[in-house]
């Protein structure tokens, strides 16, 4: 039976064209995400945020920086470096996951008891991150066990773990993920957003029927918006990943029907990795919070700059005046 090809590269199409031409969009793509290392001074804004929202996106912005440091290790020319990388971007890929389920499941418990005392402490989400990445950590450190294992992708350019072996290492492992890493926090993060959706449009008329007092309900508008934000960055997640998600279901289940050329193994890698840039920053622009704390950084700079420009100019006046009174030597010698 013959296979499906997926994006196949024109006849005359060299495989070293492809090598190289994939290699100038990673560099390329390389200089984009380290424009995202402009984004660290917003970490100072956010750590001196008392809410702990804050600190679940402190720990997805670390993650997503990691990257960076990637993207400079040549792992194409070494199997341990095509490891290590595959290795970091799976972890990233998990913890993200992982780390957006613990949001949504925050999200959805405060919009659903907007009134109630909160019990998400400071603490308490710490606690929930450590188990997020040791969770994420488990299913990365597995296949540097003998539990399936790492390899380069048929694209030559990326590397991750091996999708294409139908051995039963390598299927059972790829299965468990697409279950535990995929497909149940997908389904997880589908509905509590969901309800988070239709709480937050069924939220305005609470608020008018409610006898709570005004800051509580200044409280829950503030909760609501922040939300709004969250949600922004599970949508830009979910769109950043499925793509890759559906070319390594298609390599695992169906690789006997349906052939994936190198470029249609590439694409979704390389559009997987803006997963790392601007859900982020959807977060830092739409955060009214960080809006504010902003805007006096900004304006304090700007006070401080023309405080500056009026001091230089008052003390060129006071220079140019005084010159004129006291006359220079010249002057002096003709008089």
């Amino acid at each position: 039976m013959p296979k499906l090809i997926l994006f196949s590269l024109p006849g005359n199409a060299k495989s070293n064209d492809l090598f190289c031409v994939s290699r100038k969009v990673l560099k390329i793509q390389r200089v984009v995400l380290i424009q995202t290392s402009g984004l660290i001074p917003v970490l100072y804004f956010w750590l001196s945020f008392d809410n702990g929202m804050n600190i679940y996106a402190v720990e997805i912005f670390i993650d997503c920086l990691m990257f960076i440091n990637i993207s400079k290790i040549c792992w194409m020319f070494g199997k341990i470096m095509c490891t290590v990388s595959g290795f970091l971007m799976y972890f990233i890929g998990c913890s993200s996951i992982y780390l957006l389920s613990a949001i949504s499941f925050e999200r959805w418990y405060v919009i659903m008891n907007p009134f109630k005392f909160r019990i998400f402490t400071r603490k308490s989400i710490i606690i929930m991150i450590i188990a997020c990445e040791l969770f994420s950590l488990f299913w990365c450190l597995a296949p540097l066990f003998g539990w399936s294992y790492y390899s380069m992708e048929i694209s030559l350019t990326t590397c991750s773990i091996e999708w294409y072996e139908n051995s039963f290492n390598v299927k059972s492992y790829n299965t468990v993920i697409f279950m535990l890493v995929y497909f149940i926090p997908l389904v997880f993060l589908i509905f509590t957003n969901c309800k988070i959706v239709f709480m937050i449009r069924s939220l305005n008329g609470f608020l008018k029927n409610s006898g709570e007092k005004f800051f509580s309900k200044k409280r829950v508008i503030k909760e609501r918006k922040l939300t709004i934000s969250i949600l922004l960055v599970i949508i830009g997640f979910m769109i950043s990943w499925t793509p890759y998600a559906v070319v390594s279901l298609i390599a695992v289940f169906f690789s006997e029907y349906i052939e994936i050329s190198p470029m249609m193994s590439l694409m979704p890698a390389i559009f997987a990795k803006t997963s790392l840039f601007w859900p982020s920053a959807l977060y830092i622009f739409s955060n009214r919070q960080i809006q504010v704390i902003l805007a006096k950084k900004m304006s304090a700079f700007t006070k401080r700059k023309a405080t500056s420009d009026i001091y230089m100019t008052t003390m060129n006046q006071l220079t140019r005046t005084i010159c004129s009174r006291v006359g220079t030597p010249a002057d002096d010698e003709a008089k």
